[in-house]
């Protein structure tokens, strides 16, 4: 079969879209397919840059616009992705959401070169979406325009994929259930390792005695407030050890002035570093932290991919009671659903952090995880036969 995945981000760089896509299509060109990406390129004013990474075809299209203003809206760069599609047939198309430089050509070869076409719910920009986060004039101006796109244009899918539960509910409002697939995003077993924390401490010259507290990834006004307070306050109780908080990768938030003064020397920011690094890192920490606003209905319904990642470093995780995440943690004591305040994140931390061995157990079971259900390959295999049933 030859398959089109299409996604809106900036490759390599642009967000957790473009690596589901990528593992997506690896696996499915391991299982005899072609496959290609749609994808926007970091620089590209105006030329198409074609690459085959692990047998998949690359296309990064170019974008006129900067910055994270290239996020699937420029007009010149939806033409070249819609002149592009009438050059190559496709058997199946993959539309990992429906922004305009996704949906257009997507469309294109559904109606006009009879491609199957499927739409993924992977992420949630409208209304109670991610739009509704931004400053009021982006929020005011935006939001019509992200729900609109969100929704209208899901009817037209022969299958829709939900990532997670809330997302799969929302796509079920416009397909019928039999055209409808559950997913979760995948974990990278291959490149990430399980090493020892005190090897990976070593690597990266650590105090091999103090504890850390590890977030992956962009931070958000409610996550920086959040690990201020349960730094701060575990750092004034008598626990054997400084505890720090690391912030792994590049946060891209201008985070420093939410700190207060006390808390400041125990926040390390490694910026952008290497994956080889980021694996270092994660591995170093006694806890990976995902303590998100529960309030948010986009919070609740997204699936945060950097949860994989935790998963395949096997270390035990503290997250916010989210209805996507709840079963996962139910089924697989990979960690500590919290109520969504600062005080039960604080004794939570404390607790794992004087129980090793819970602690381990723990990481021990998200490691397992991360190779058996959260596997990319099964992943894969449930997309590949979902595409067969497309009728």
């Amino acid at each position: 079969m030859k398959i089109l995945l299409i996604v809106h981000s900036v490759s390599w760089k642009g967000g957790g879209a473009f690596f589901h896509a990528l593992h997506i299509s690896k696996g499915l060109a391991k299982l005899g397919h072609e496959v290609s990406i749609f994808s926007t390129s970091k620089k590209s004013l105006l030329r198409v840059n074609r690459s085959i990474v692990d047998e998949v075809k690359l296309i990064e299209f170019p974008d006129l616009l900067f910055g994270s203003a290239r996020n699937g809206w420029d007009l010149y760069n939806i033409l070249r992705r819609c002149f592009y599609i009438r050059r190559e047939r496709f058997d199946m198309v993959h539309a990992l959401d429906t922004r305009p430089v996704v949906i257009f050509p997507a469309l294109i070869a559904k109606y006009f070169f009879k491609s199957k076409l499927v739409i993924e719910w992977l992420d949630w920009f409208g209304k109670n979406g991610t739009a509704t986060e931004r400053s009021k004039y982006i929020k005011w101006f935006m939001l019509p325009i992200e729900t609109f796109f969100e929704e209208k244009f899901r009817k037209f899918a022969d299958g829709s994929i939900g990532l997670g539960l809330p997302l799969t509910n929302r796509a079920l409002e416009y397909s019928p259930k039999s055209k409808v697939l559950t997913i979760t995003h995948g974990c990278d077993i291959d490149n990430i390792k399980t090493y020892h924390i005190e090897y990976a401490r070593e690597k990266i010259k650590l105090n091999k005695c103090a504890y850390y507290l590890g977030y992956t990834g962009r931070l958000r006004e409610d996550v920086i407030i959040r690990l201020n307070d349960i730094v701060k306050h575990l750092n004034e109780m008598n626990i054997p050890g400084k505890i720090y908080c690391i912030l792994i990768g590049n946060p891209a938030f201008k985070y420093q002035k939410y700190l207060d003064d006390g808390a400041k020397e125990f926040f390390i920011t490694t910026g952008w570093i290497t994956y080889e690094e980021v694996n270092y890192y994660m591995s170093a920490c006694n806890i990976l932290m995902l303590p998100f606003n529960g309030k948010s209905v986009a919070r609740n319904g997204i699936w945060p991919s950097k949860l994989n990642d935790y998963l395949a470093v096997g270390r035990p995780i503290l997250c916010t009671k989210l209805d996507v995440l709840r079963e996962t943690f139910e089924k697989y004591r990979i960690g500590f659903m919290v109520d969504d305040n600062t005080e039960h994140f604080i004794r939570k931390v404390k607790e794992l952090l004087l129980n090793e061995e819970q602690a381990n157990t723990f990481g021990v079971n998200a490691r397992e995880l991360a190779e058996t259900d959260f596997n990319w390959n099964r992943i894969v295999n449930k997309i590949d036969t979902f595409y067969k049933n497309i009728k």
